[in-house]
């Protein structure tokens, strides 16, 4: 296993500052909030910069351990560097993987609605001890997702396509981005200033419902940047359980955001814990 590179891990006090280091980034994390986007130093975008040129030198993916939680991840140029070094130090979906381990037992079986980079896959394929099934609409993923899983001891089904509500599409467009996680269904997407350039697909519309009847969660857990909004409009069949949705109220504001809140609420759950941007739904 690699250590995660850092710029103040110089001479033999390097790894109580990589220690000091990652503990203030988790408070930093915590303290974020529900409106806040990671903000890189200079350091940080030094770090970055280090990734890329690994990459680029390697043939192969980088091993490391996450740093707050057992388990074993592969870095690589399909997640890309910044993406890569905010896993190594654990700013990447660090609240859900704390909702997960407070919310998520042996034996439950969990479906993902959005794969992201297969983290959560693996922690939940690992808790519950039963295989996890992603609905992810980016193939470039699977691969990637399956191999996290695999190093930890466990196993990942896959269901290839987008999950919407209000609609009675059979397909869609999506929007597949170099940086993963600005693929999305919007034809034009700003980052960090720029235009970004993306490969249009076309990909199968899934139903929430039609989801659980086949695969029986009782857990699902929900990022689909922004699709949530609508996914609650109606009632969903054969729903599960226990709900972790991610509200993305920096794109659509804490209007929309408490909407979405309430019509999950008047399909019969109660909000019981929360964590950065996910929301923990138990039924009642």
């Amino acid at each position: 296993m690699y250590a995660v590179p850092m710029a103040s891990e110089t001479g033999p006090r390097g790894a109580a500052d990589r220690r000091a280091f990652l503990e203030a980034k988790r408070e930093e994390i915590h303290a974020r909030g529900l409106r806040s986007y990671p903000v890189s130093s200079a350091d940080e975008v030094r770090e970055v910069l280090a990734f890329e040129r690994l990459f680029d030198a390697l043939d192969g993916p980088i091993p490391i351990k996450h740093p707050f939680f057992d388990l074993r991840l592969e870095l690589g140029k399909v997640l890309g560097p910044r993406i890569s070094y905010l896993i190594a130090i654990g700013d990447y979906e660090l609240g859900d993987l704390e909702l997960l381990d407070r919310h998520v037992k042996k034996g439950d079986r969990v479906i993902e609605l959005g794969g992201g980079a297969g983290l959560t896959a693996a922690f939940n394929a690992k808790r519950t001890g039963q295989p996890v099934v992603i609905a992810e609409p980016d193939e470039r993923l699977f691969a990637v997702i399956r191999r996290q899983v695999e190093l930890n001891g466990g196993a990942v089904s896959f269901e290839h396509g987008v999950v919407l509500g209000g609609t009675n599409a059979k397909t869609v467009d999506f929007f597949i981005d170099e940086e993963i996680w600005f693929s999305s269904m919007k034809k034009e997407v700003e980052a960090h200033g720029l235009e970004r350039e993306r490969r249009k697909v076309t990909v199968p519309v899934l139903d929430a419902g039609a989801l659980f009847a086949k695969h029986a969660p009782s857990v699902a857990m929900i990022d689909i940047e922004g699709a949530e909004r609508d996914l609650f409009a109606t009632k969903i069949a054969n729903a599960p359980k226990k709900l972790l949705v991610e509200i993305h109220s920096p794109h659509y504001g804490d209007t929309v955001a408490a909407q979405t809140i309430q019509a999950i609420v008047d399909q019969g759950y109660k909000l019981v814990d929360q964590g950065g941007w996910t929301f923990v739904f138990e039924r009642t």
